[in-house]
C-alpha cells in the first residue's frame, strides 16, 4: 500500500474521487469553497436543497464534477467546524475508509485536514488515515491458504 502527501490547488489535483468536509449548518472550508467553484456550486446546490447538512456521518457522492479533475467528489459531514478535532477526524475517516473500500476507486485526495484540526497537525491526520485505511482493508489469511478461499 503506498501513500502519499501532496500539496496543490484542487484543480492541479488528479483522482478517481476527492474527499471534501461539509460542516454543520452547510458550512466549507476554505479548499471546500474552492471545489464548489471548480464544480460549478453544485456542493452549495446540495447544501441549499437539503441533501447535506453537514452532521456527522452523513456521505454524499457526487458523480459531476464540473471542471474538477476527480471522477467523482465524495462530500462528508464532519460535524460542527469548531469542535472538529482528532476525534471527530478520526470518525469522519473510518467512515470513509469503509465507503471507499466496498468501491472500484485505486486512489482518492481526502481534503479533510485541509482547514486544519484541532489537536492534531498534518502528520497526525496523515497517520490516522494510513492507519484506518490499513485497519479497513487488512484480511487475514492463513499461511498456504490460496487468496480468496475461506
Amino acid at each position: 500500500m503506498r501513500f502519499q502527501v501532496k500539496t496543490g490547488k484542487p484543480e492541479k489535483q488528479r483522482s478517481k474521487v476527492a474527499v471534501v468536509p461539509v460542516f454543520e449548518s452547510g458550512i466549507l472550508g476554505t479548499t471546500a469553497k474552492a471545489i464548489d467553484k471548480l464544480c460549478g456550486k453544485a456542493i452549495s446546490s446540495l447544501i441549499k436543497a437539503g441533501d447535506i447538512t453537514g452532521k456527522s456521518g452523513e456521505m454524499l457522492l457526487l458523480t459531476e464534477t464540473g471542471d474538477m479533475p476527480t471522477g467523482r467528489v465524495l462530500l462528508v459531514g464532519c460535524g460542527k467546524k469548531d469542535e472538529f478535532d482528532r476525534q471527530q477526524f478520526r470518525k469522519a475517516v473510518q467512515a470513509i475508509c469503509a465507503t471507499l473500500a466496498k468501491k472500484p476507486y485505486t486512489d482518492a485526495l481526502i481534503y479533510l485536514a485541509a482547514d486544519g484540526i484541532t489537536n492534531a497537525g498534518a502528520y497526525r491526520a496523515a497517520r490516522i488515515i494510513a492507519e484506518t485505511w490499513h485497519h479497513q482493508t487488512y484480511k487475514f489469511q492463513l499461511p498456504g491458504q490460496a487468496a480468496g478461499k475461506p
